[in-house]
């Protein structure tokens, strides 16, 4: 292992998590320029929580002294909650940095010491802001539930970083230690190609929607001007970071996986085609909606068309084979990506049982993602790398599998141009 590599993937590690903790101090100082006026050691612990808010680490939020001195207990620890929620366009942004390192470290084993950094910084952080004031990060309003603390989970904090860490930097490293063709890598740069082009087309779609209820836009708008420049510009760089989600949620949805509600060990549909509704929450299905399912066709037929680029000379049969690879590849990759996307909590401490079983879930159910993908990813995949291949779109835009016909003249299959004598025999 050379010490540039080593050098290049601990620093991409530690840069990535740097990113995530800028990005939390901001948004602590943001929503602290309220009426909370908290000191800067409160302000910087506040924002330690953001690293835990973007790798979807279980965060339990106690309320203090909620009910005065003449508490139940006391005044003691008498109920809280723990929430799981990523925000994944900053998850995003980490992992193509850490993808960055593996491929600037130039191997899979070099790759992989990006999450070395990269997971004790968080671990750190996640140790920094516990019994930190949550009020400060989530908003003024929340304070008014009486004293708060967040206890993000010490297992998860290391847990989930270094699982995102090390795929991220073992994908990079991979992609630039191997050979620019292979069946197997062109499946995964389909499959990859399959993934982001669902999430970029949710999202677009979703934008689309609210683009197309003016009045709603503006009443967010106006809520956000109520906030203050400040409070207003925290809770949008939220919602920003938050719209991965959300498209992820409607292109799941549009392959015909509900998302679900699932609580008190029932569950309820709230985007489906069919199932039990969950009351006014559900979205109902217009036909305009049905457009949507543009989004999971492009991208898969997106996906194995780029898989196809990744070939050579192929036959159609081996184009289709590693494009319907590529949609295998791409439906267990679409149920961690909804695993992140998903949000959920419960209540915890000793009134959690008085109040009743309260664990909340919002999401697809892994199973059913897993189907869907493998159905659509297999068919759309197949699809996408036979019209590649008819259409002759080889590596890089150019030729692709039918240059052999030209090289067949020339003598050989070399690499080199045709001669004088190649085109007189032509």
């Amino acid at each position: 292992m050379s010490r540039g590599g080593l050098r290049a993937a601990l620093g991409h590690g530690a840069v990535a998590f740097a990113l995530l903790f800028l990005f939390g101090e901001t948004l602590a100082l943001l929503r602290a320029a309220g009426p909370l006026d908290p000191t800067a050691g409160a302000v910087l612990r506040a924002g330690a929580l953001a690293p835990s808010f973007v790798h979807r680490v279980p965060v339990e939020v106690r309320l203090v002294d909620i009910s005065g001195p003449g508490a139940l207990f006391g005044g003691a620890f008498e109920v809280g909650f723990t929430v799981r929620v990523a925000l994944l366009l900053a998850t995003a942004g980490a992992g193509w940095v850490l993808f960055r390192g593996g491929r600037v470290a130039g191997g899979a084993r070099e790759g992989v010491l990006v999450a070395l950094p990269y997971t004790l910084l968080s671990a750190g952080a996640a140790l920094l802001a516990r019994g930190s004031d949550p009020a400060i990060l989530l908003g003024a309003g929340f304070a008014g539930l009486g004293e708060t603390k967040a206890w993000p989970s010490p297992l998860w904090s290391v847990a989930l970083p270094a699982a995102l860490a090390a795929a991220c930097g073992a994908a990079g490293g991979v992609s630039a230690s191997r050979p620019a063709q292979g069946r197997l890598r062109a499946a995964a740069a389909g499959a990859w190609r399959m993934t982001w082009l669902l999430v970029a087309g949710g999202t677009a779609g979703v934008l689309v929607v609210v683009a197309l209820h003016p009045d709603a836009t503006r009443a967010f708008l106006d809520a956000l001007g109520a906030r203050g420049w400040a409070g207003g510009a925290a809770v949008l760089l939220v919602t920003i970071l938050l719209l991965p989600n959300v498209g992820i949620g409607a292109g799941v949805a549009a392959m015909g996986v509900p998302i679900v509600l699932r609580a008190r060990g029932s569950t309820c549909a709230l985007i489906s085609l069919g199932g039990t509704p969950c009351g006014e929450l559900s979205v109902d299905v217009s036909p305009a909606h049905l457009l949507f399912v543009l989004v999971p066709v492009a991208a898969t037929v997106g996906g194995g068309w780029w898989a196809a680029r990744h070939l050579e000379r192929t036959t159609a049969a081996r184009a289709a084979a590693v494009g319907a690879a590529a949609g295998a590849l791409f439906a267990p990759v679409l149920v961690a990506v909804s695993f992140m996307a998903s949000a959920a909590y419960r209540l915890t401490g000793p009134l959690a049982g008085a109040l009743g079983e309260g664990n909340v879930t919002v999401g697809p159910r892994p199973a059913a993602a897993l189907l869907g993908g493998l159905a659509w990813g297999i068919g759309g995949g197949a699809i996408g790398a036979l019209a590649a291949h008819v259409r002759g779109t080889g590596p890089g835009g150019g030729p692709g599998p039918n240059v052999s016909r030209l090289r067949r003249y020339a003598g050989g299959g070399g690499g080199g141009p045709p001669t004088l004598l190649s085109w007189k025999r032509m």
